[in-house]
This record gives structure tokens, sequence and C-alpha cells, in this order.
């Protein structure tokens, strides 16, 4: 009780019941709380009625036992009992049967009326004041005892006006309670707080709610078939040990009942029920005589889990239980399904979506683990990273078709997972890029063994479905140092190993990382970014050659070889030669630096300044000379080639300048052929129908050279420089069937 209402009941004189009931009524909507109401009308009817002895009773959850929470002063040194159950004392039966005030005299003095407390005998007098709430449960009871009661109406109504108050305080605290447990649970799920602690504290809200109950949430697994423990703070430790893990059925308690039926099972009497009869004894052991269990549910209509109230004595559920139970089992959905979502959306961060396996985030994650740990104790297990590419993976796309791509793809990540053993991290990388982190595998110990057997996996066809398929693989691996502080360092030199094995002639297909792959790595990616550099540069000038900026001298350069006749030594036309003087390295020779251009796609705008370069000097000398029958030879690669618009490019380009078409001549390597689809032929149809000249280079060094000569529009071949850099009498024969070849063809025919 508040001192400031303590003073006002010492300070009134009179205190007249109106004043009472005011002040009880401030003191109700104070929220100060139940215990203090009591407290505050233990010291208002030992005022206004002038009876000196006064207790407070609140009924428990199980409607049985009442639990004294208040006693006036002059009892609080007494030795008095804290608790009555129905079975003890008759008179709480007779309360819930009256539910309303009613006084007592002293002959009347005995159990069926009378508490059995010690209270002076001078004692003549008392009043036993039910509280009941709307439903006419009992709540509560006040105790009054003095030496005498004036039963007057106005003194009945004024205690009946007391009993409805405190009524009305308890059903709006729980209501309140009911309120505050949800926002309690709500701000934990917004907190991010455990799954755990949140049931934990869920059940002991309730308990709150429910003084005298003991609340347990039970789960079910993945398979839906047994019960796993959730939370149960109040129970010993044996009590969840027993229960977790049972299978759920009929008769398996009041929880796995409750979960097999999907609906309510309130068990009042453990002793008798056949629910628990396999249980009775357990049950018995740990004082737990009545159990009502609710199972709840997912948005989607699936089990959960099952909420349950549990009591020292055999009880019922009331009407403030089922609704209490009804909120609980609410909000043990709403943590539970939250729950699940939040582990599936960190399953999918953690998890590629395809292959279900970890995804690169979570793989450098672990690798920054062992990097750490090696990093903290040098002595700690060592670890390897291992790069896996599928060769031509991008064919299987093609010839099949995405669905069937990612058939494949999983259907390798299932090959995998039966190549590791279990201690192993196997992630997907993207596309049809993989790794995997091995722990405890030096140079000299079993890595090479696993990656051999995964070689060997991948030599077996993968059937899928209507489909059988080969796929190989090229494996590079990287073993831990105390140099690596990154894990995208390790990661990245497992790669280079395998490009490594990608690249090697020998048909080896797995690599370990060694420092010269890194440095050639290095100068290669020094190489591309120079070149990106020294195009853009090209570019450049050419506009400060139209006036467009300030002259810059670029670092490419066209060189121009003549073209010979044999006939009549004229020069008949010139073929443009791409040179790169590179600052720091010097001349970089075109065989170094053209492949890069081709895998990076440096070639397309590279390609495309040299052939408007090479016809804008071929118009030049055209004006000079005055002769339009000079040519060019320009080399074009097949990615330019297999440009949408590259036919487009070529007729503006001749527009632009004027040139004959016949005057320009596209050169191409018999590997451009080898490859050739529909759509490239079509595209070599139409640069002849423009009237451009087509030349085939290194003639003699591919396959099947002489098939192509029939299926594509040629008019130059061009015999490779290996068949006449030493040609002497005796020793041409090859070069003169090639001429010979031409001629017949009707071709010329250029020897380089």
């Amino acid at each position: 009780m508040s001192q400031s209402f303590s003073r006002q009941i010492v300070g009134t004189t009179p205190f007249s019941q109106q004043d009472a009931l005011q002040l009880l009524a401030q003191q109700a909507l104070s929220h100060t709380g139940i215990a203090a109401l009591f407290e505050a009308i233990t010291a208002t009817l030992k005022t206004v009625l002038g009876m000196p002895y006064c207790r407070c009773w609140q009924m428990l959850s199980d409607n049985l036992t009442l639990k004294c929470i208040s006693v006036s002063e002059n009892l609080k040194n007494e030795k008095l009992p804290t608790s009555f159950s129905g079975a003890e004392a008759a008179w709480i039966k007779r309360l819930k049967q009256r539910k309303h005030p009613f006084a007592l005299s002293s002959h009347q003095r005995s159990p069926e009326d009378w508490s059995e407390i010690l209270v002076p005998d001078a004692c003549n007098a008392g009043v036993l004041i039910p509280i009941c709430g709307s439903d006419q449960e009992l709540l509560a009871v006040i105790e009054l005892y003095g030496t005498e009661l004036q039963q007057s109406d106005s003194e009945l109504d004024f205690l009946q006006s007391v009993a409805h108050l405190l009524a009305t305080s308890i059903q709006r605290s729980r209501s309140e309670g009911l309120l505050a447990t949800q926002s309690k649970i709500l701000e934990q799920l917004a907190a991010g707080d455990s799954f755990q602690n949140i049931l934990s504290s869920l059940c002991l809200l309730i308990e709150a709610q429910s003084p005298g109950s003991l609340c347990s949430i039970m789960l079910l697994d993945e398979s839906g078939t047994k019960m796993v423990a959730g939370a149960a703070p109040t129970f010993p430790q044996e009590w969840n040990d027993a229960i977790d893990g049972l299978t759920i059925g009929e008769g398996v308690a009041s929880c796995g009942t409750a979960l097999h039926r999907k609906e309510p099972v309130f068990v009042t009497d453990i002793a008798t029920d056949p629910l628990w009869a396999p249980f009775k004894a357990f049950a018995e052991l740990h004082n737990i005589h009545s159990c009502w269990s609710t199972p709840f549910f997912s948005q989607t209509g699936e089990v959960l889990g099952s909420i349950a109230l549990s009591h020292r004595s055999a009880c019922a559920p009331l009407q403030f239980h089922h609704q209490l139970i009804k909120t609980a089992a609410h909000l043990a959905s709403i943590t539970t399904d939250s729950s699940r979502a939040t582990a599936q959306l960190r399953h999918q961060a953690q998890r590629d979506v395809l292959t279900g396996l970890y995804n690169r985030k979570t793989l450098l994650s672990q690798i920054q683990a062992k990097i750490q740990a090696l990093r903290e104790k040098p002595l700690s297990e060592s670890f390897a990273v291992v790069f896996l590419d599928v060769d031509h993976f991008k064919l299987v796309n093609d010839s099949w078709g995405h669905r069937v791509g990612d058939q494949l793809l999983m259907a390798i990540a299932h090959r995998l997972k039966a190549c590791l053993p279990e201690s192993a991290v196997l992630a997907r990388l993207g596309g049809d890029e993989f790794a995997i982190l091995l722990g405890g595998y030096p140079r000299q110990s079993g890595a090479q063994e696993i990656l051999n057997r995964i070689v060997e996996q991948f030599s077996q066809p993968f059937e899928l479905g209507d489909h059988s398929l080969f796929a190989t693989t090229s494996v590079g691996i990287a073993y831990s140092s105390d140099r690596y502080q990154d894990p995208e360092e390790i990661l990245r030199d497992a790669d280079i190993a395998m490009y490594q094995a990608k690249q090697t002639l020998s048909g080896e297909k797995i690599a370990v990382f060694d420092r010269a792959m890194h440095d050639q790595v290095m100068a290669r990616h020094g190489l591309e970014t120079g070149l990106r550099l020294s195009i853009q540069q090209a570019w450049q000038s050419r506009g400060a050659i139209a006036g467009e900026g300030h002259p810059v001298v670029p670092a490419l350069e066209l060189h121009y070889q003549p073209i010979v006749s044999l006939a009549n030594r004229e020069i008949v036309g010139f073929e443009a030669l791409l040179r790169w003087q590179h600052e720091l390295r010097g001349r970089i020779e075109p065989v170094e630096f053209i492949p890069v251009a081709e895998e990076t796609g440096l070639i397309i705008p590279l390609g495309s300044w040299v052939l408007r370069s090479a016809c804008e000097q071929l118009k030049l000398w055209h004006q000079q000379l005055g002769d339009e029958s000079l040519m060019m030879s320009i080399n074009v690669s097949g990615r330019q080639l297999l440009q949408a618009d590259f036919v487009g490019q070529v007729g503006q380009l001749l527009a632009e300048s004027g040139l004959p078409p016949s005057c320009i001549k596209l050169e191409m390597t018999e590997t451009v052929l080898i490859k050739a689809t529909p759509v490239l032929k079509a595209r070599l149809e139409a640069l002849r129908g423009l009237g451009v000249h087509l030349s085939l280079d290194d003639f003699g060094t591919g396959y099947s050279s002489l098939s192509y000569l029939h299926q594509f529009p040629v008019n130059t071949l061009k015999i490779d420089r290996s068949f006449v850099m030493d040609l002497r009498p005796g020793q041409d024969q090859v070069t003169r069937t090639m001429v010979g070849l031409s001629e017949g063809l009707g071709l010329t025919a250029i020897a380089e």
C-alpha cells in the first residue's frame, strides 16, 4: 500500500464507507498491482468496520488452493498457514457455493464456516467475503474477525461493493497481463532474442498469469513424429529428459495425444485418465496430477508443437484458462514460425539455392576460422582449399538447355559429397565452379588421394533421365600457409592452380599451387591491364587527330607489310600488322597479347580500331599514289565475326571511306572455320556479298583444310610460313601442291 493512501486512511475522521470506496477505486486505477490493492483493502476494512484482524487470499490456477497474500499488522508475527486447499478446508467449497459476503458469529465457529486460523478467542464475530468473477469463478477471499459486527444492510452493501471492485481489478489485471505478455514476446522477437529464450519467457509469463501452474512447450521434430523439449523452465530436468524424443500418438500423455489428434487434450486427473497410464507413476513421482495440452499451428496449418499447463492437484480449466492457453498457443505459433523463417533465411544466406551446398560467403567464413586458428596456434591443424571447374560446361547448356545443365550441377554436387569426408566443407561458388575446404591435410597426406577419387568419379557418365552425359573436371589445390591472412587469397591461389590444370597439355587434371603460378597470373593480369589502357589510348589518339583533343602517341600502332606479286615484282597490296610498344617491357609480340585479347573480349574494340585505321591508311595511299587497285589484308578474329552487327560495321566503314570493297581482304585462321557454325557461314556469305575478299590464313596447319575450301567463300589461301621458311630444291613438293590447289580452285595463293 502506498504511503499517501495510508495517510489518507489514518487522517480521515470519520472515515465513511463512501470515502473508503473512493480511495480504493483510486488505488485500483493507479496500477500499483493486485498485491498492493489487497494491502489497501486490509487497512481500509480494519478502519471502516473496526475489525482488527484481516487476511486476504488469492485463488490459484487449480481453483482449489487459496494462497495468503496479505494480513493485518497484528497477525504478521503469528505462525499462520500460508495456503489452504479445497481438500483441507470445507469452507472453501461453501464459499464457492454462496458467492456473496456472509457473517459469522461465535456459535458458528466450526470447520464448515470458520477458517482454521489462530485468532484471539475474544473474536466472536467474523465475515467472509468471496471475490467472484463475471463467470462466478472464485478469485479471492477476504476474512475479517473482531468482537462484534453490525450486520446492517449498509455494511453488507459496502462489503459487496469492495468485493466487486476487487473482482473487477483482478479481471482487468488478467487482461492487462495477457497484453503485457504479448508485448513482451513480440519485443523479444523484434530484438532478435534466441528462440529458446523466447519460449522460456513465454512459459514464465504464463505461469505468472496463472499462479500455481507449470507451463511447458513441446515441439515436433522435422519428421513430425517425435516430441522435442522446447521449454519448461520450472520443471525438473529429468522430466524434460523423459519426455524429449517420445513418439506422438494416442495414449502418449497429454501432449503426445494432443499433437497426434491435432486438438486440445485436457487431462484433469492423471491418476484415473488412461492417456497417462504408461506415465502415471512418473507423474506421481514429480507431484503432477493434471495436464492441459493444446497444439499450436503454423500459418499454413502445420502442427508445430503443443503448450501445456500442469498442476500439482487434479483440476479442470476455467474460462480464464482457456483464454490464457489460446493466447499462449498463438504466441508460441508466432515465435516458432518466426524462428523457422529466420532459420530458413539463415540457411538461404549460407546455401546455394540450386544444389543446397554452402555458398561462397559461408566457405570464406569457414576458411577464415581456419586461418585464425592457425595464426593463434601455429601447431593447429593445417588445411587445404580445392577449386574445381567443370570442363566445357557451357556446351551442356547450349546443347541440352539450362534445365539439363542444372540437373548436371546437382548430380555433380551429389557425387562430390560422396567423395569427401564428413569434416570437409563443400561449396558451390557459382556457375560450374565448386570449392572444398579440407581440414588436416598437409602436402604428404591423403588430400591427393581424395582429389584422384574425384577425378575418377568424373570419368563416369552422369545419368540424367533420358540423357547420359560425360563431364570432366579440372582441379587446383592450395595448402595452408602462414602467409595467408585473407580467405580470398588461398581461394584465389587454388583457382590459379585449377586454371593451370585446365591449360596443361599433358592431360593431368590436378595441379598444386606454387608461387610461379601466381607470378604468371600476375604477369598476365598486368598484360591485360596494360592492353586495356593502350586500346583506350589508341582510340583517344584518333580523337586528337580529328581535332578533339591534344595529340596522343599511342602504344599500339600498325605496321604495313607489302604484298608483292611474283609475276612482276610489283606491290599489289599490304597486310596490316599490329604492334605494341609497352612503356616498361618494350615491344610485346602479338603471339603474346592477342590470346589475352581474345580471352578477355578486348579483341572486339582492338579489332575495330585496327580495321578502321587500316582502311583510313589505304584510302590515303589511294589518294597519294592514284592507284585504287592496292589491297589491304586485315586480320579478324572469330569473336569479331560472331558479332551480330559485324557485317554492318564493315559496310558502314566502306561507305564512309569510299574504298572499293574488293580492295579489302579480311584474313581468318583455319581454327575459325573448324569451329564454324551455320551463323558464321551465313556471315561470311554476307561479307562476300558486300564485295569484300576473304583470306584463309595459316593454311595447312589445321584439320580437314580441304573440306572447308568447298564450304566457305574464300578468295585467297595464305600458305603458312612453316612451309616456306627453309624452301630448297627437292623439298618444295608440299608448297607446289598448295599452289597448284589454289590455281585449280581459282584462288589466289600468298606465301607468308
